[in-house]
């Protein structure tokens, strides 16, 4: 070593590189404002640009009110309050409320769902109407749950408990599929297909989880029923689901405690982290064994939407949040952001054009749940 370099005191060298330490990371958490910030606008613009989307629309008058998709409202009542909360927003999004109000609204007009004033999600046969009616139940018991916990409230809503009832009147309770709902399936992966009812059971699961409070002091002899016949349900499909869907039920166990035991959760994590790609994402062609409807290969390059869900769901695995693969993940994240504040999302269903209105649902999701796991990482 120079003679012109001093020696520090060993104290004042420890200080000097925390302070470096700090340093990055104050630059970093600076960085990833920018990223959320960047990604809310995208996704309340894409959210008010679905709300426009004529086929999106039911109902008539005052009573219309815009289809609950998974690609784009979901995904966005999943992510974009904590978002807010990042950015220290006091007050949600226009859409966020409008969300909110839209589905309270048709809690309130359930019984009346199947007239034109109002209508169904999908009503273009008798099985149709059977899956919209399932499928709005768990989506509508989901959304106000999680708003009710955002709130801070110590117990549901009397919205919520409505919903909630909603959501056992409609549940299978017989059969093979006893303890699911009928769901969506119009051929589309991950979300709308013959493999998608456990999906949309692990979405009610997550709903009568995080209603606050509500597990603790379920209402009636109704409501225990069909938690026990949830929970049977999501338990004998696990071991035979794809990777998706053992992530969303894994996802579920986080607020449902004794919803799976721990090998299970440990298989599924270890599963996960096998499917890392070398450039530290993970792509959503490989959790599970899907074939596109026209006849292209899957790509099976990272995608925003496979990654965020990925990290989100090892934040649910304790100490896994802290593993070298979930690192590599966010820094696949902070490096795939695109000029207008998305992430690349990809259809496994067909190939399509990113810069079409369709061809950007997927980037929606990927864009939802990649800004959420930044957030998560923050806060963790």
């Amino acid at each position: 070593m120079s003679a012109d370099i001093p020696i520090l005191p060993r104290g004042f060298r420890m200080l000097s590189i925390t302070l470096l330490v700090l340093g990055w990371a104050c630059e970093a958490r600076a960085d990833d404002a920018d990223r959320i910030r960047r990604a809310i606008a995208y996704l309340d613009g894409r959210q008010e640009d679905w709300a426009a989307f004529a086929k999106a629309q039911r109902g008539e008058g005052t009573n219309r009110t815009t289809c609950v998709s998974c690609h784009t409202g979901i995904s966005y009542a999943f992510a974009r309050p904590a978002l807010g909360r990042f950015m220290a927003i006091a007050n949600p999004a226009a859409a966020e409320e409008r969300m909110i109000t839209q589905v309270s609204q048709r809690v309130a007009h359930w019984a009346e769902l199947d007239e034109p004033r109002f209508r169904l999600m999908y009503d273009g046969s008798d099985r149709k109407k059977a899956e919209a009616r399932g499928t709005e139940a768990v989506l509508n018991a989901l959304i106000l749950a999680r708003n009710d916990a955002t709130q801070g409230r110590s117990a549901p809503g009397d919205t919520t408990q409505t919903a909630l009832k909603h959501l056992w009147t409609t549940q299978t309770t017989s059969g093979s599929d006893a303890g699911s709902w009928d769901w969506l399936n119009f051929g589309l992966n991950p979300w709308e297909s013959d493999d998608s009812r456990p999906f949309g059971a692990a979405l009610a699961a997550i709903a009568v989880s995080t209603a606050p409070g509500y597990m603790n002091h379920l209402p009636d002899e109704a409501a225990a029923r069909g938690l026990g016949l949830l929970r049977d349900y999501l338990r004998q499909q696990f071991p035979e689901e794809s990777l998706f869907n053992r992530l969303v039920i894994l996802e579920a166990s986080r607020s449902w405690k004794d919803l799976l035991p721990a090998d299970q959760q440990k298989t599924v994590v270890d599963q996960l982290l096998a499917a890392q790609r070398p450039d530290g994402g993970w792509s959503l062609a490989t959790f599970g064994d899907f074939e596109r409807v026209d006849g292209t290969a899957q790509i099976h390059e990272s995608d925003g939407y496979a990654t965020g869900l990925a990290i989100h769901t090892l934040r649910c695995s304790g100490g896994t949040a802290a593993r070298p693969e979930a690192a590599k993940g966010l820094d696949w994240l902070r490096t795939h952001q695109q000029a207008e504040g998305s992430w690349p999302g990809r259809s496994v269903n067909k190939e399509r054009d990113p810069s079409t209105f369709v061809g950007k649902l997927m980037t929606d999701a990927a864009t939802a749940f990649s800004a959420l796991a930044l957030v998560e990482a923050e806060a963790r």
